[in-house]
């Protein structure tokens, strides 16, 4: 794996959850492992060729490894207990990333309180927008159905 990878972008911590996910999912598709994490690459198949199993089990480990080595010293507790990318993906995102009101009301007052920053373009301040716009957007934090 190319080092500069993982020097390019911010280590994953309290503050950084949703913009080091997307650096992590880009570098996952590149290295053609990111369908393991979501889990819509299944594993090969009985009558798999050695290659096959090889390589499969090489973007899994490639993926566990690029979602460790992005996750700051501290927080690396949370996923060391497994090897799987999928399981590690989940327990990130489970404790940076509640499930609950008191996110939804916080996105929605993020949302209402963002203002265009000094200096910063339109496209910009409409990319951040759209992001607060998406994370409301998910199933799990749709205020009726909390």
């Amino acid at each position: 794996m190319d080092k500069l990878e993982y020097q390019a972008i911010e280590k994953l911590d309290a503050s950084n959850y949703n913009s080091c996910c997307d650096d992590v999912r880009v570098i996952m598709l590149r290295k053609d492992c990111w369908g393991i994490v979501q889990g819509t690459e299944t594993p090969y198949t009985e009558g798999a060729t050695a290659k096959e199993v090889r390589d499969y089990r090489l973007r899994k480990s490639r993926a566990y490894s690029i979602i460790y080595l992005n996750t700051e010293k501290t927080h690396r507790l949370l996923i060391s207990n497994t090897e799987d990318a999928r399981q590690a993906w989940e327990e990130l995102k489970q404790h940076f990333r509640p499930e609950s009101r008191a996110r939804a009301v916080a996105l929605t007052d993020e949302f209402f309180s963002c203002r265009i920053q000094e200096g910063e373009t339109i496209g910009l301040y409409a990319a951040r927008l759209r992001q607060l716009v998406n994370q409301l957007k998910m199933p799990e934090l749709l205020l009726w159905n909390v």
